[in-house]
Parts: structure tokens; C-alpha cells; sequence
């Protein structure tokens, strides 16, 4: 890990406060990390956090009539629209592409979750940023 990375790091476990919905205000995050970030673990759900948070995500998604858009570089926000979620893996590596994301004119709420990032754009919600301890 090199030291900017390290910094990062240190910098989202001091305000990583959100654990499991204490704090969130908003009824669709709160919906979002109680039911995507820390609901039970099922039998049939993949062992790897990384992928049943994924798997939940695009359940989620499918429920409340967004689309899921996973982020790698600037091009694929070409699909990053209104009632979206774009997800964005390692946002602290890419810490450009996700500063980016956040500044976007379109992004209404962001999640931090230090492996991963969520940028929502919708139209329901007010301007957010969180910052969740997984």
C-alpha cells in the first residue's frame, strides 16, 4: 500500500460514521445500506462481500426502477444518466475518476464504502455525501 493510499485510508476510517443506517436521514439510502450493505447473509448469496453487495445492488436497482452502471473509466459515463447508480470499484485508487463522479452535475447522493463507491443520480434526492464503515 503506498502512502497516499495509506492516507486515504486513514482519512475514510475516521469519517466512516454510517454503520448499518445509524445517521442516514435519507429513506432511500437507508433502505439502500440496510438492505444492500448489511442485510443477512443468505444461503444462496455468494460468500464474497464484494460480490453479494453487488448481487443485492442490482436487486435493488431492479426494485426501484434504476439502472446499475459499473464505472471503470470516463467513458462508460456515457451511460450515466438520470435514476442511475453508478457503481465504481476502488474509488480511492481512482481517486480522479471518482473526485469526477462526485462533481458531477447529475450526482445527487454519494457512498463511500472504502472497496467501492456509489454515485446516485435521481431526481427525488438532495445533495449527500456518506461515507460508510462496511
Amino acid at each position: 500500500m503506498n502512502l497516499q493510499l495509506l492516507r486515504a485510508y486513514i482519512a475514510y476510517c475516521r469519517k466512516a460514521k454510517h454503520r448499518k443506517g445509524h445517521g442516514v436521514h435519507s429513506p432511500f439510502m437507508y433502505e439502500l445500506v440496510r438492505s444492500v450493505f448489511f442485510a443477512k447473509k443468505e444461503r444462496s448469496e455468494p460468500e464474497n462481500r464484494c460480490e453479494r453487495i453487488r448481487t443485492r445492488l442490482n436487486v435493488f436497482c431492479e426494485k426501484k426502477s434504476l439502472q446499475l452502471v459499473q464505472v471503470k473509466e470516463k467513458n462508460d459515463l456515457i451511460f450515466y444518466t438520470e435514476n442511475c447508480i453508478a457503481l465504481l470499484a476502488q474509488p480511492h485508487e481512482n481517486a480522479e475518476l471518482w473526485e469526477f463522479l462526485q462533481e458531477n452535475k447529475g450526482t445527487k447522493v454519494t457512498a463511500d464504502c472504502w472497496k467501492f463507491g456509489l454515485a446516485i443520480s435521481a431526481t427525488h434526492l438532495q445533495k449527500q455525501a456518506y461515507v460508510v464503515k462496511l
